[in-house]
């Protein structure tokens, strides 16, 4: 089973949320406040750049294949 984009960006904002949290706790102790959203955003790209390749990558077959599809209802109505 894969993500979709949506579960990303779902966990990349819980994420996001739960490192602000410990930036309440403890983590205030060692990072700025600016660095929290810093982390969470990378880590949002680092989940969402995998999916949007993949979703490019499909986009790109099923064009082709629809543009098979298509020669291909061409020749039979020439023949």
């Amino acid at each position: 089973m894969d993500f979709g984009f949506g579960d990303r960006v779902f966990v990349s904002v819980m994420t996001t949320f739960g490192l602000g949290f410990l930036w309440l706790g403890w983590l205030e102790k060692y990072l700025p406040i600016w660095i929290v959203p810093l982390i969470g955003l990378f880590f949002a790209l680092l989940l969402i750049i995998p999916w949007y390749r993949k979703f490019i990558r499909e986009k790109k077959a099923e064009k082709e294949e629809l543009l098979q599809m298509r020669n291909g209802f061409e020749k039979r109505m020439e023949s």
